[in-house]
């Protein structure tokens, strides 16, 4: 038998009511810690006015350039822009991400 990887992402229904809960503040600074296509980040963006920064971090090529493109298609809406958000390709033990008010850990990826 062999193992598989099987990849999983927050879902909105119940990820945007947690980030209404912690974000009331303004000017806060948002980090997901393996963000993979960038959706929690987005949603983060898109859920409130609250954050000034966005930030994500992902280990894996293939899924740090679908973050990548998805944060650009959502920066062609004026509302947004690329400055707002920060998407490093690497491992969350080796960069400083010292910065966050808000730190969202994901790690759903499992092997089978």
């Amino acid at each position: 038998m062999c193992a598989v990887d099987i990849y999983g992402e927050i879902e909105l229904l119940h990820f945007l009511p947690l980030l209404r809960m912690v974000s009331k503040e303004p000017n806060l600074i948002f980090w997901d810690l393996g963000c993979g296509r960038g959706k929690a980040m987005i949603a983060a963006a898109m859920s409130n006015k609250n954050f000034k920064k966005v930030c994500g971090v992902e280990l894996l090529d293939g899924l740090h350039e679908l973050g990548a493109t998805s944060i650009e298609k959502l920066c062609k809406d004026k509302k947004y822009t690329k400055e707002m958000f920060k998407l490093i390709k690497g491992d969350i033990k080796e960069i400083d991400w010292s910065d966050p008010d808000i730190i969202y850990p994901s790690s759903v990826s499992l092997k089978v």
